[in-house]
């Protein structure tokens, strides 16, 4: 589980970062990476996730998402201070393994933060 400071919550702030973000596909996941304003030295990245109908039914969205939290986990102490991580779920996701879902969300990430796609 994801403990509260690293989980976005409010529907504004997930509109934020998906709106005014860098959005960066990889395999089936889209994730969408945004600064948050204030002192960034002190503040935790924080996720929030969206796993639409179109990834299956309710089992499967459960699981998805279960295993996008355990990944978002481990990435905290990869991620800049102040990040805001939304990750979305494409379809092909329902059948990804695990270590294929991790690989999409770091290379996405990755990529996210790189030196180009700073805003």
């Amino acid at each position: 589980m994801l403990p509260a400071a690293h989980r976005l919550r409010r529907s504004a702030d997930i509109a934020r970062v998906t709106k005014s973000g860098v959005r960066v596909r990889r395999g089936s996941v889209v994730v969408h990476l945004a600064a948050r304003g204030g002192t960034p030295q002190a503040v935790a990245p924080r996720f929030g996730y969206a796993i639409g109908r179109s990834v299956g039914n309710s089992v499967v969205r459960h699981l998805v998402t279960r295993r996008l939290r355990s990944i978002s986990l481990m990435m905290v102490p990869e991620l800049r201070a102040g990040a805001d991580v939304v990750i979305r779920a494409l379809p092909e996701a329902a059948n990804a393994t695990f270590s294929q879902l991790k690989r999409d969300v770091q290379l996405a990430v990755q990529k996210a933060q790189g030196p180009a796609a700073s805003r």
